[in-house]
Formats: C-alpha cells, structure tokens, sequence
C-alpha cells in the first residue's frame, strides 16, 4: 500500500511507468500460481498405485503362473509383473530408471504412461520426490531415504532433501549414495554396488496443458498464457547435473 500511495501521486510524471511494471509482474506471478495450483491438482486426482496398474498374479520365466511353495524360487522361476489391463508381461532390463514425481507420495504419472506405451522396466524402479528443506545445509546422514515397495521386485521410493543454500545435484555422486541406500534397504540388490556399468536413466514428465470440454473463454486464454509462460521458462531440472544422454521426456496432455 505505502508503494501504490506513493506511486499514485506521480502518475502523471512517470509513475504510470512504475504501475505498469507492477501489473505486469503481479499478474505474471498469480497466473503461474493459479496454472501451478490447476496442475498439482490434477496430478493428485490422477494419482494411482502399482496395484493399479500391475496384475497381482506374477509369472515365472517361462510365462506360467507363479503357484506358492515352500521352495526357493530360482532364476527361472523369477517373478513377472504383467499389466493388469492388457495382461502383457513386462521385460525388466538391466539399469536403474528413476522416475520423478512432484505431487508427493503415489506413482507418477510418467511412470504410467511409461510403462502402458513400452512394457517394459529397468531391474531397480525408484520414485524419487526432491524436497526442499527449510534448513541452509542437510547432512549427508541425512540427505536421502529409501524403503522397498511392498513385494515389488527391484521397486523402491526415495526422498532427496536439499536445504535452501543447496543445490540439487542428481549425478555421479548422487547416484552412488542412492545405490548403497538400496542395497542397505533391501539386501537382495547388495550386487548392483559392484556394478560400475549400470545405465541410468532418469525419466522426467513433460506435461501439455490443454483446456477441459465447455471451458468458458476466459479460463481458455489463461491457460494459453499459461502453457506460453511454461513452455519459454526454465526447466526446473536443468541445473540438476542430469546427463542429457541419460535422460527422457514423458509427455503428456494435462486438462486444467
């Protein structure tokens, strides 16, 4: 208010100028908040779980159902997911695929599309949320949690914190603490530490905002300004250290 009195006074003289800016720069920041807050929410109603998309059936290496015994289970018998809508079984590849999510706990829906158009998965799945912390500095004790899901073969969850004098560092070193955090979590995996090789790949979704059926016209050019203002500004994992290589864009349409 003292700014807006001020500047009222010498409208005439120059201070339209001053307004004008200000207008600009408030509407700019209430519509990305407005088109954030339409995404998020559609995100968290869309937000699914690995039950929902994987049959609870598993199959063995042959494609024959797996029945319970009291016996180990060997390398042919190694359990299958399958999609629960197509039935199709899904081929695990050697690597590590991380899959991030923004909306906090659930399945991403990159991890969706992903898997519904290639039926197919890296050996270790893990759905990493970087959070921001509202310390300067985590320790490295600190930094990174992991926990298995459930009796998913080779699926994890994992939680990045980074304080608000950090930068988000996703690279080398990154990946080797979230290596070790798994074999500690989970000591079946205790092999992939000595496996200096293992391709990454870090799977990313790249929403297209769209406007819903009958949406009134207004609601239409705020979502245009918005899908402007997404497309031209900075993607927020580009600073990440991520090897472009490495790296995949899952796109999808998002209905605001």
């Amino acid at each position: 208010m003292c700014f807006l009195s001020a500047t009222l006074l010498k409208v005439v003289s120059g201070g339209w100028f001053t307004l004008s800016v200000a207008v600009i720069l408030c509407s700019v920041m209430m519509l990305w908040k407005w088109g954030t807050t339409r995404k998020i929410e559609f995100e968290l109603s869309h937000k699914t779980k690995l039950g929902d998309i994987f049959d609870g059936k598993t199959l063995n290496g042959h494609g024959n159902r797996l029945e319970e015994d009291d016996g180990e289970i060997d390398e042919l018998t190694r359990p299958q997911l399958r999609l629960l809508d197509t039935k199709f079984p899904v081929n695990r590849l050697p690597g590590i695929g991380l899959f991030y999510r923004e909306a906090g706990m659930g399945v991403p829906l990159s991890f969706s599309h992903f898997v519904e158009h290639f039926p197919s998965l890296p050996e270790i799945v893990v759905f990493i949320t970087i959070r921001p912390v509202a310390v300067p500095i985590v320790g490295e004790e600190d930094r990174l949690v992991v926990q298995k899901i459930g009796n998913y073969e080779g699926m994890y969850q994992a939680i990045a914190r980074y304080g608000y004098m950090e930068a988000v560092d996703q690279g080398d070193q990154f990946i080797s603490r979230l290596v070790n955090a798994i074999s500690i979590s989970d000591p079946t995996k205790t092999s992939i530490r000595n496996n200096e090789k293992e391709v990454i790949t870090y799977v990313i979704s790249q929403p297209s905002f769209i406007s819903r059926e009958n949406s009134p016209w207004w609601r239409n050019v705020f979502i245009a300004w918005y899908r402007f203002i997404a497309t031209n500004s900075r993607q927020i994992h580009g600073t990440w250290h991520i090897p472009v290589d490495d790296l995949i864009d899952v796109g999808m349409k998002v209905p605001l």
